[in-house]
């Protein structure tokens, strides 16, 4: 592992406190580890509690983002790529974006999976690399024993974002099986799955790509998912028109999509599972970290 000496800008979609408390102990990590890594968190709040919550947040090459908050802030996601794309003086940097609901994240792979990043803007098409991330369909047939139990939900690959099944499979699986799961070997798959980007890095080229399509017209298939030609490319559409590859082994927790319709006791239920992981991963008492 080399590590690239790049500039590098961890971005998260800041919304939810209680998402937001499980994942700043892994973005300090980050930080602690990577001199090269800033963080920014972007305050698209709906809530005025969860508001003043990431507004009270600091530390060392935190910065809190405040230029999309206010009234519907959340609809604002397309405006914090185009403040990337239209700035030149990011045109040397890598880029690796986090949902606010990103519970469990593998720092100690973080430096990996940078060279990843770092290794596919140098290839022509440049892409986009996501992490090994739990409860994201494209990563599902990464995991033969989740797949196995995935089949038996005689559900489309497309459709688990839908699933609140699928979501307890997923996450029963990581807090069953984690220690396993950090200890893989890394491997750098390219893909041709829908990509939920929970999780995703690139480079600025790749990144001001993504840019351009937001906001454009649908074509009629992205990614082996049909789309009504009036529609408008979101941000994670437009990841999918690029190219894709998944980083195997570098593990991710996503606690779940707005249509998986997760009840507070689930996400109370999910997020008590990931603190206990987040407790002894980050203390090395993985099998891994302790040889």
């Amino acid at each position: 592992m080399t590590i690239t000496p790049r500039r590098v800008t961890l971005f998260s979609f800041w919304g939810r406190r209680p998402n937001v408390e499980l994942q700043l102990p892994f973005v300090r990590r980050i930080l602690k580890d990577h001199p090269q890594v800033e963080f920014h968190g972007w305050n698209l709040c709906r809530d005025p509690a969860d508001d003043a919550y990431v507004q009270s947040v600091a530390g060392e090459r935190i910065y809190i983002r405040n230029d999309f908050r206010g009234p519907r802030s959340y609809a604002k996601m397309f405006r914090v790529w185009q403040y990337y794309a239209m700035h030149s003086t990011f045109d040397e940097r890598l880029f690796v974006k986090i949902d606010d609901d990103m519970v469990f994240i593998q720092t100690d792979r973080f430096g990996a999976f940078l060279d990843v990043v770092e290794e596919i803007s140098q290839t022509e098409g440049g892409g986009i690399v996501s992490a090994d991330v739990i409860n994201n369909g494209a990563c599902t047939p990464l995991h033969p024993q989740l797949w196995e139990q995935f089949e038996g939900l005689k559900i489309p690959l497309l459709d688990v974002h839908m699933s609140n099944a699928f979501a307890e499979l997923a996450h029963q699986y990581m807090f069953d099986h984690w220690e396993d799961l950090v200890a893989q070997p890394l491997e750098v798959i390219p893909s041709d799955e829908w990509l939920s980007i929970n999780m995703i890095g690139m480079d600025w080229r790749t990144l001001r790509r993504l840019s351009q399509y937001v906001g454009k017209r649908s074509p009629p298939m992205i990614a082996n998912r049909e789309w009504n030609p009036r529609t408008l490319i979101g941000d994670e559409g437009a990841a999918n028109l690029l190219p894709r590859y998944l980083l195997k082994g570098m593990m991710a927790g996503h606690l779940g999509f707005g249509p998986q319709k997760l009840s507070p006791e689930q996400e109370d239920q999910f997020r008590q599972g990931y603190a206990v992981i987040a407790d002894q991963y980050l203390a090395g008492k993985s099998r891994e970290l302790s040889h």
